[in-house]
């Protein structure tokens, strides 16, 4: 029987550490997401006057709700679409998969007023495996008029962490359902009484004076609405 050596079990654990520094060096973290992973990007400036926060155990892997609050002296609006990013090793990165940045579908959010807002993002992402995210949402400015102030393109920003010890979001009931009624009706009353807009997706129809000719609940598609629109054209 061949005597083993010293130097054969060094030789044995070099070659096995070789083997494991090519395994790992050749693992590529992107490949751990089910979307393509973009370049870096980390420009994202603070708005002043402009806060969004996350509402309280709602966040989930395909989803959540937040309040974005205007503290500032111009109406803001935000186009339909949004993005997410991932975070990794000290840097941001863009998903390829994102939709585009600017729609001509838009929510305007008044000065001193915060509205409730809430994104299913299921149909673009899938469910978010772990980690740290940021949520991207473009915004302009716009004059009372509805105008653009400025061509400039701005863009809020969330961040947020998915874990897998995390329980999913699956709705509220009993007491919290009725805490959560309650600070809607504190926080939101336009969205309860009367005619208020119900949610993010009730339409209005401005005429070319300013004034409301019409207005379409959430049910109405914007297809079924383009006659009333031409009668203003």
């Amino acid at each position: 029987m061949r005597r083993i050596h010293n130097r054969d079990v060094i030789a044995l654990v070099l070659c096995v550490s070789l083997i494991t520094l090519f395994c790992i060096s050749s693992y590529d973290w992107k490949d751990k997401y089910p979307w393509p992973i973009g370049d870096i990007d980390n420009t994202i400036v603070p708005i002043e006057g402009l806060s969004v926060r996350l509402v309280e155990g709602t966040l989930s892997r395909t989803g959540f709700s937040f309040i974005v609050e205007n503290t500032g002296h111009d109406l803001v609006i935000f186009g339909a679409s949004y993005y997410l990013q991932v975070y990794r090793k000290g840097s941001w990165y863009a998903i390829d998969n994102s939709p585009s940045e600017w729609t001509a579908e838009g929510y305007v959010v008044p000065c001193d007023e915060s509205h409730y807002f809430t994104r299913d993002w299921s149909s673009i992402y899938g469910e978010l495996p772990d980690g740290k995210y940021r949520f991207i949402w473009p915004f302009r400015y716009v004059d009372k008029d509805f105008r653009l102030i400025n061509d400039e393109k701005f863009r809020l920003s969330l961040e947020f962490d998915i874990k897998t010890n995390e329980q999913p979001f699956k709705g509220f009931t009993g007491e919290k359902a009725e805490m959560m009624e309650n600070m809607l009706k504190t926080n939101f009353p336009q969205i309860w009484e009367g005619d208020g807009v119900k949610w993010n997706f009730t339409k209005f129809l401005v005429n070319r004076e300013g004034n409301v000719v019409g207005r379409f609940e959430p049910t109405v598609d914007p297809q079924d609405i383009e006659k009333e629109i031409e009668k203003f054209l």
